[in-house]
């Protein structure tokens, strides 16, 4: 990393700087909205600002029920369907002295956005790189495409424990030391406690990258021992203290990851939860996602590369030209690098290939074999992987950082003119270094940050004669019934849920009603039955799963007004909740 405090601490005040630009105008409205990306709703946004808030509400009850929480009542485990992001437990004292989740998430995203480009930079220096090439490809990771593309999906913004994990590797495989293998399982860890989808990918590149560099060193040792180029890089340390330091790594991100994956695991399989081939495929990348740009692509203007409108699915996963382009020049660079640089190398471009195969899901066949189906049949957590085109991730980020190792070779060492201009005239170096600054630059700002379109969740005002201060002062109430109910999967259908499941963070008393990655059966057969036969048929099952009061929208759920066993108890404007006897 940059040694330099004065320089360390204006990186970080860039990177600040830059993480409210790329979000803008959040930090204009920071206590009252939360950011999504064009083209999308505040289904996602919504539904993650619950969960911030009860990873807080749960540790003011020292976690007790941490996995029961109040949504989809009487199920148990519900939170255990979905992301449960316990790295935002350390903004509980945020959300309890805002009593509110949004200034929460909005500092959980800039924060994200930050440590981003801080362990970008890290493993940049971590390779040798220059200040300046650390500096700007902290900015271009800060400023990752498809990570701000769906920037309502802030479980997948935290980069940072992917960069970390990636790093400590790099370490490992230069020294392969006890602590150093520690250090890589805490962080493999990290990337579980923002994301257990993220490090479930990152598992699987990291296991197929490893396994496919290990495999090229021991074919080399073994059939090319005379071939000096190939063999000046092999690791030269005991396979005992490889295997040490590989073993503590593997150990310490199972013990760490025990408590979240274990529990979450045996939950999933009590709901026997599994996701429809036709939700995976569509959800999958191809080529035409792979030779798609973002619409904010600089260098959209060039015909040969298409822009995607926004919203538009499948999502642009190209981050540009710009940046596959130096990658594949840094190919012809492979000369004579130290062991580190050289293994990052490696391990950079394995994770990118592998990323890039394993984001076509089920659309990636070779004649009568699909890898995908093979591997979900053989390791059951990749049948549950929703979105595989959610590998792009870390295929930008290695495109990005492979594409800041070829440009660092233009920039100058230790002085402005450096070690490398030596041989050059002072007016030919400052020109070429003057060119790499300016090279770096575009490759960091390649992609401008699109418009962020606010959501703004509703204010709840202590006290005030409303209807959520009426259910928050209701005695004996077990849970509510909140109509109407989502009426599909899509996104547009879901936001409804969300804001209910919003409003239960002011009144706090279980619904029937949730959003998640699953929906158990219970709920998903009820709320069918309610959208085809309406309420009538349906109150005894409504009774037995618990909830005595119903919360209906008015004009937008028809009620019936004569039933014996309904009254009304409260009423507004736009709300009416009744008593279910």
């Amino acid at each position: 990393m940059i040694h330099n405090l004065k320089t360390s601490l204006f990186f970080l005040l860039a990177l600040i700087l830059s993480a409210m630009w790329a979000t803008w105008p959040i930090v204009t409205t920071f206590e009252a909205a939360i950011p999504t990306s064009d083209g999308h709703l505040g289904t996602v946004p919504l539904f993650n600002a619950w969960t911030i808030w009860w990873n807080a509400e749960s540790l003011s009850h020292g976690l007790s029920d941490y996995w029961n929480a109040p949504i989809f009542y009487p199920a148990l485990g519900a939170f255990a369907l979905s992301e449960p992001q316990p790295a935002t437990l350390v903004l509980a004292p945020l959300v309890w002295y805002a009593d509110s989740p949004v200034p929460a998430y909005n500092s959980y995203l800039i924060a994200s956005l930050v440590l981003n480009g801080w362990f970008a930079a890290r493993l940049l220096a971590v390779l040798h790189c220059q200040p300046m090439t650390q500096f700007f490809g902290g900015l271009a990771i800060l400023l990752h495409p498809l990570a701000l593309q769906n920037i309502e999906a802030i479980q997948l913004v935290p980069l940072w424990g992917a960069l970390w994990t990636m790093t400590n590797i790099m370490r490992l495989g230069r020294k392969p030391s006890w602590q150093n293998g520690i250090w890589t399982g805490i962080a493999l860890a990290s990337v579980a406690a923002t994301s257990i989808h993220q490090a479930l990918l990152l598992s699987i590149l990291v296991v197929s990258s490893l396994a496919l560099l290990a495999m090229c060193y021991v074919l080399a040792n073994l059939c090319l021992p005379g071939l000096r180029g190939l063999n000046r890089n092999l690791p030269t340390y005991s396979w005992r203290a490889v295997a040490t330091a590989w073993g503590l790594a593997g150990l310490t991100s199972v013990i760490l990851l025990l408590p979240l994956v274990g529990p979450m695991a045996l939950i999933q399989s009590s709901y026997a939860v599994e996701r429809p081939p036709e939700l995976v495929v569509s959800l999958s990348a191809n080529l035409r996602s792979w030779s798609t740009a973002p619409s904010n692509s600089v260098f959209r203007a060039i015909p040969l590369l298409k822009t995607a409108d926004p919203g538009q699915f499948p999502e642009p996963l190209l981050p540009g030209w710009l940046s596959p382009g130096l990658a594949l020049i840094g190919l012809s660079q492979w000369g004579r690098q130290r062991r580190i640089v050289c293994f990052g190398r490696q391990l950079l471009w394995a994770i990118a290939v592998f990323s890039f195969a394993f984001s076509f899901g089920p659309g990636l066949e070779f004649g009568n074999w699909n890898p995908w189906n093979w591997i979900a049949e053989h390791f059951s957590p990749v049948a549950r992987i929703r979105s595989p085109y959610r590998f792009a991730y870390f295929t930008q980020v290695s495109i990005i950082l492979l594409a800041c190792l070829a440009s660092d070779r233009f920039v100058g060492k230790r002085s402005v003119c450096g070690n490398r201009f030596q041989h050059l005239s002072p007016q030919r170096a400052w020109t070429r270094l003057l060119a790499s600054v300016c090279l770096l630059m575009i490759l960091a700002f390649e992609n401008i940050p699109g418009q962020v379109r606010l959501v703004f969740p509703p204010t709840y005002v202590p006290n005030e004669h409303g209807w959520v201060n009426f259910l928050a002062e209701t005695k004996d109430t077990a849970a509510i019934l909140c109509l109407p109910t989502a009426r599909g999967i899509n996104e547009s259908s879901q936001e409804s849920v969300t804001l209910w499941m919003y409003y239960a963070t002011q009144h706090r008393l279980p619904i029937l009603n949730g959003y998640s990655g699953f929906t158990p059966s219970q709920w998903w057969i009820l709320e069918n039955k309610i959208n085809s036969f309406g309420l009538n048929q349906n109150l005894e099952s409504i009774k037995k799963m618990g909830a005595n009061l119903i919360v209906v929208r008015k004009g937008q759920f028809p009620m019936p007004t004569d039933h014996p066993r309904l009254s009304v108890l409260f009423e507004t404007d736009e709300i009416q909740i009744w008593k279910l006897h």
